[in-house]
């Protein structure tokens, strides 16, 4: 990641403690970055695919308590 990047935990589909558990645990995002020209894109994502040092902007920190961090 370059740092650009923006991510927003939207919706969670497991509890934080379920999805510890799960590799496959997923959550519904919007993402902002180069490729988005200024605006936000929308759309499920793997936990395990947002990068460690992804910007994450809203609420608690969602990948910690999912044991991602």
């Amino acid at each position: 990641m370059d740092g650009v990047w923006e991510w927003r935990i939207l919706k969670l589909y497991q509890k934080p403690d379920n999805a510890a558990k799960n590799e496959q645990a997923m959550a519904f995002m919007s993402v902002k970055g180069p490729g988005t020209f200024g605006s936000y894109d929308y759309g499920d994502t793997y936990l395990n695919d947002i990068h460690p040092t992804a910007v994450l902007v809203s609420g608690p920190d969602i990948l910690k308590e999912c044991g991602r961090r």
